[in-house]
């Protein structure tokens, strides 16, 4: 890593969190999200990924300057511990790294971390209004311009999914609860069906119906 610079971090161009329903993203779960420009991802699917924030905190990256979103990692390495930044980019590896030194190639995730929808049942403590729909009876502050049943970002991620498919290595699905969502059920049968390869897990309560709970353990039959 120090090779390339003293602050190079793999996760900001290879580890992606999408939050499909409110069209937001960030690099990790450390930075604070960020939007994403519709209108470019629609034009080029890559800028689901590829925003103008994390370009520019790439670019400071590899100057060997710290981008502030990422300061909980410089507040740990600063006390002489081992940070997520070094940890995240170990996980990619030389391949990953050889992937970021093709500037002229799109960045897609090796590491996809997503969330179709913030319907949940629980209202957990360390949750908030912006990841669980059962938080809005406590704390109504939680906005949106776009509608989380017909998220334009959801449509156009099943759009293009077969090309984003082709980079994932691993796919962890969260939420919100993820067996309330439909398209957590659409995803696994396309893994049913594909029998792919990519590595898959879920975040999940396991207090939803037994129905659903159910389901869930027969679908693992099959993947």
């Amino acid at each position: 890593m120090d090779s390339i610079s003293e602050s190079f971090c793999a996760a900001k161009w290879l580890y992606h969190v999408v939050w499909l329903y409110n069209g937001t993203t960030s690099s990790c779960h450390h930075p604070k999200p960020h939007n994403i420009k519709l209108s470019e991802a629609i034009k080029d699917i890559s800028k689901l990924f590829n925003t103008e924030e994390k370009v520019y905190c790439r670019e400071i990256m590899l100057r060997g300057e710290r981008p502030n979103e990422c300061d909980y990692c410089w507040r740990v390495e600063d006390q002489g511990y081992l940070s997520d930044r070094v940890l995240k980019s170990y996980v990619h590896g030389k391949s990953g790294v050889a992937r970021i030194m093709q500037k002229d190639l799109p960045i897609f995730p090796e590491i996809l971390e997503l969330s179709f929808s913030r319907s949940c049942n629980l209202a957990c403590a360390y949750c908030s209004p912006n990841f669980s729909t059962s938080w809005d009876k406590y704390d109504g502050s939680y906005r949106s311009v776009y509608s989380e049943s017909n998220s334009p970002f959801t449509n156009l991620f099943w759009k293009n999914f077969h090309e984003i498919s082709k980079h994932v290595k691993a796919i962890r699905l969260t939420g919100g609860e993820s067996l309330i969502s439909k398209d957590f059920w659409k995803f696994l049968t396309w893994v049913e069906e594909s029998q792919t390869g990519m590595f898959i897990s879920v975040n999940s309560n396991l207090c939803s119906s037994e129905d659903l709970i159910t389901r869930l353990i027969e679908s693992q039959k099959n993947i």
